[in-house]
């Protein structure tokens, strides 16, 4: 990843959780809140602790591990702009 998540990113989760594997997540897409380091962030899915990690919170207590997840860009400025000109049209 180029840059680091922030607050305000749009992110999806491009990787499955360790401990549950499979899919389950995949694909989810969400705007940051803040990003935080934890030193005992326990798995909402299986309730393990995993440690030390750098999470990407979604709301106040629920998030993912930024290593699990991809920034998304937002498109063009000229791509979401919608003028006055094209509004009447």
């Amino acid at each position: 990843m180029s840059a680091r998540i922030k607050a305000g990113d749009l992110v999806m989760v491009v990787k499955p959780a360790v401990c549950i594997g499979g899919a389950l997540g995949i694909g989810y897409v969400y705007q940051v809140l803040d990003v935080i380091t934890h030193d005992r962030a326990v798995c909402v899915h299986c309730g393990r602790s995993h440690g030390h990690v750098e999470i990407a919170l979604e709301k106040e207590d629920l998030g993912v591990e930024t290593w699990r997840l991809q920034r998304l860009d937002p498109p063009a400025e000229s791509v979401t702009r919608v003028t006055k000109e094209e509004i009447k049209a």
